[in-house]
């Protein structure tokens, strides 16, 4: 942290050489909707960060991934895949992905509109307003319940002038990025059009040690329609559409062989351990494609008495993806195809109102969505784990010996293709009453109260190894004549779970003056149970009796207690705001990745308390401070019998501490024709735990990252151009670290990204 003070403190001197008190401006009020209401997050007493679509712009924060750079409790990793293996956190809580069964503990929301998974929130911050950051359950307000916090990003709303704006960018690795955006009244104050595209390509920084081809690339597009109906004051429509596009070779991963498989596979000709940070082995090219399309429409009706709002979502999200799943240059499992579609629609009604005192909100949500997991290529269904044409001789070698079996006895059951095949399908429908009440006792007390009753009902189903009987084995391959248990001695089934849940939020908000808020809270969230989609959730054996049930998980609860301050100093050129909070995580939903296939259980009793600072600083007109630091003690309090590796252990990817620091200037040069323009960003992450068995082989240390940009504008803003560098210092560290498939005492890494560079070129209309 010394190192970064220093930096700023020199920043400062270079370039502001003429610090006058009353050169200061006050910091820009920013207006939330996190209560259904438009208000200054100043006075929400809500744990939120938001940040403005323009301030992410300064700093070079482009992706919903790089939100976690400038907002400390919020964390974000990704392994195998974008669409599945994406986590979002907050305040140490995630749901860790590879299961699509498994909803997100943190919600992601595009205007409005709920995505049931963080994969479907991985995107590009196209044309957007603000991005909101709530911390902790949200079980009143936000559609689906959430258990831990949820994102929302809302979109710039088209308006009755003509403007835009059209950005090309280049740097390393061959990166391009195109972005234009238009908005223009096509009758005026009455309809108004925008439209926003953006391109990014980029190529990958894995490189394949045998090929030396290039993997994690980026190829992607997005865009965006809205049009904006207003026939009269009292009514409003607004309709939005999006499609994103991704075609890119996600995710290899770097590896370390170590014990018997290791001489095994050097046997073989194999590399056991890559010599490179970055290095891969590949025998079957890494690929997915994502197509995601969305139709939003908001209503809003004024009544007189009260206003009447609507928010319809439909979206279509499906992915294909495949890679060599045992992440070595010998080829023991070809490439796992699989295709995954959502098929989500969402009902929100809100009648919002408000007399004397009394601040009311009722609704209604309704959503129904639909999952289909399965192959491309076979007709046995997904591809999961299929042998290659060196793994019959791999698992002779490996496992003969161990049984005493002579050499070529295990070789001669298998053959290459022989595996695991599964298809998986899910039906959701969810219902829910709320309300959301603030009572102004006095002019300095508000009291809130807020609840939500939830059903949810899912039908989920299995087929595996091509059996269309519940409860009885695939026959794909004779998995009895096999000295040990295979992965194929699983079955499939057809079950139905029904839920009722009550969620809610008390609170009580003091303002000790015009510039002191003070607030104190209980709330409770809920995330629902499910069906474990994955091969080994009902396991049977050769006779078609079942041996072990994980098909099933209960929901999650949790409870959170808060307290906070936000306060503004300095006829609000200084803003401050604190949080302590203490939850509580009943039956929490943990996947566990453990070598070759994914398990869910519900553990107990998760807690997760801690301290939360963030400020914004204005040092004088056009330069400013905005940071922020989070203190999480995040733990399993209460395990299940067998889980003694997690008691009382941190949970995964929930460092104690993460802060982020920056320094935004944009001020005019000598003469005024220009101004220089700078932005410099650095986050730091504490020790943490990157596997969800918490082995010690999985830690990742403390790291720190500095971004940065630096460029000139036109002092009307007309034309900007930046030269931009992310993760400058080429900090190494780990995303996942992971058992290696069927490679007993080995590991593979999901790696950071390195240095990357640019410059950015933009002309606004």
């Amino acid at each position: 942290m010394k190192r970064l003070f220093t930096a700023i403190a020199c920043f400062s001197v270079m370039g502001l050489p003429q610090y006058s008190f009353s050169e200061q401006r006050m910091i820009e009020e920013i207006i939330v909707t996190a209560t259904k209401r438009e208000e200054s997050i100043h006075d929400v007493p809500i744990a939120i960060s938001a940040f403005s679509g323009r301030d992410l712009q300064s700093r070079g924060i482009t992706e919903v991934d790089d939100l976690m750079q400038v907002a400390p409790s919020f964390f974000v990793n990704t392994s195998n895949s974008t669409s599945n293996g994406g986590t979002m956190r907050i305040r140490g809580i995630g749901t860790t992905g590879n299961n699509v069964g498994l909803e997100a503990a943190v919600g992601f929301f595009a205007d409005g509109v709920y995505r049931s998974r963080s994969g479907q929130g991985l995107q590009s911050l196209l044309d957007i307003e603000r991005v909101e950051i709530l911390r902790g359950p949200q079980g009143t307000l936000f559609g689906k319940n959430t258990s831990a916090g949820a994102v929302h990003v809302i979109t710039n709303k088209p308006i009755f002038e003509t403007e835009g704006s059209i950005s090309v960018s280049g740097g390393s690795y061959d990166h391009v990025a195109l972005e234009g955006i238009f908005n223009t009244p096509l009758i005026e104050d009455v309809l108004a059009l925008r439209v926003a595209a953006s391109y990014q390509k980029r190529d990958g920084y894995y490189d394949d040690i045998d090929t030396s081809d290039a993997y994690s690339n980026r190829d992607r597009y997005m865009l965006k329609g809205q049009l904006l109906w207003t026939p009269s004051d009292a009514f409003e429509a607004r309709l939005i559409l999006d499609y994103a596009d991704k075609d890119e070779t996600c995710c290899p991963a770097t590896y370390e062989i170590l014990g018997p498989t290791a001489a095994i596979l050097q046997a073989m000709g194999g590399t056991p351990i890559v010599s490179a940070r970055g290095d891969v082995g590949v025998n079957h090219k890494p690929f997915e494609t994502i197509e995601d399309f969305g139709v939003t429409l908001q209503l809003s009706w004024d009544l007189d008495w009260a206003t009447l709002e609507s928010v319809t979502g439909v979206r279509d999200f499906e992915s294909a993806r495949g890679q060599d799943v045992d992440f070595s240059n010998v080829d023991l499992y070809t490439v796992g195809n699989n295709i995954e579609k959502f098929e989500t629609f969402s009902q929100e009604l809100r009648l919002v109102g408000a007399s004397e005192s009394i601040d009311w909100l009722v609704g209604f949500f309704y959503s129904d969505e639909d999952i289909d997991s399965r192959g491309i290529d076979t007709d046995r269904g997904t591809n999961f784990l299929v042998l290659g044409e060196e793994g019959p001789l791999y698992f002779d070698l490996l496992l003969g010996p161990l049984f005493g079996l002579p050499a070529g006895v295990i070789e001669g059951l298998l053959s290459p293709g022989d595996g695991l095949a599964g298809s998986y399908t899910q039906k959701a429908k969810s219902w829910s009453l709320f309300t959301h009440n603030v009572w102004h006792a006095t002019d300095r007390l508000d009291l809130t109260l807020g609840a939500r009753y939830t059903e949810e009902d899912k039908d989920g189903s299995t087929r595996i190894n091509g059996e269309t009987e519940p409860g009885v084995a695939g026959e794909v391959w004779p998995c009895a004549t096999l000295p040990i248990p295979t992965f194929c001695s699983n079955a499939g089934y057809d079950k139905s779970r029904s839920e009722e849940k009550f969620t809610g939020t008390v609170k009580i908000a003091y303002a000790l003056g015009d510039d002191h808020n003070l607030y104190a809270g209980f709330a409770r969230g809920y995330k629902a149970g499910g069906f474990n989609l994955d091969p080994t959730a009902l396991k049977v054996d050769a006779t078609g009796a079942i041996t072990s049930d994980g098909s099933e998980f209960e929901e999650e609860v949790a409870d959170t207690f808060e307290v906070g301050l936000k306060s503004e100093w300095m006829d609000r050129r200084l803003t401050t705001n604190f949080a302590a909070f203490s939850s509580t995580f009943d039956d929490f939903q943990l996947n566990t990745f453990t070598g070759a296939f994914f398990v869910v259980d519900n553990v107990p009793e998760v807690s997760s308390k801690g301290l939360e600072f963030e400020y914004s600083l204005s040092l004088m007109d056009g330069v400013f401070l905005q940071g922020g630091l989070t203190w999480t003690n995040t733990e399993y309090s209460k395990v299940l019998e067998g889980q003694d590796n997690l008691d009382d252990k941190r949970l995964t990817n929930a460092p104690e501490w993460q802060g982020s620091q920056g320094l935004m200037v944009d001020r005019p040069f000598f003469g005024g024709g220009l101004n220089y323009v700078l932005s410099l960003n650095y986050f730091f992450i504490g020790e943490h735990n990157t596997g969800s068995d918490l082995d010690a082989e999985k830690l990742q240390g403390s790291y720190g990252i500095w971004n940065g940009q630096f460029g000139v504008r036109t002092a009307d803003t007309r034309y900007e151009g930046y030269f931009w560098m992310r993760n400058m210092f080429d900090k190494e560290y780990d995303q996942v670290i992971f058992d290696s498939v069927s490679q007993a005492g080995s590991w593979s890494t999901f790696v950071g990204a390195p240095r990357m560079w640019g410059v950015t070129l933009k002309a606004n209309l």
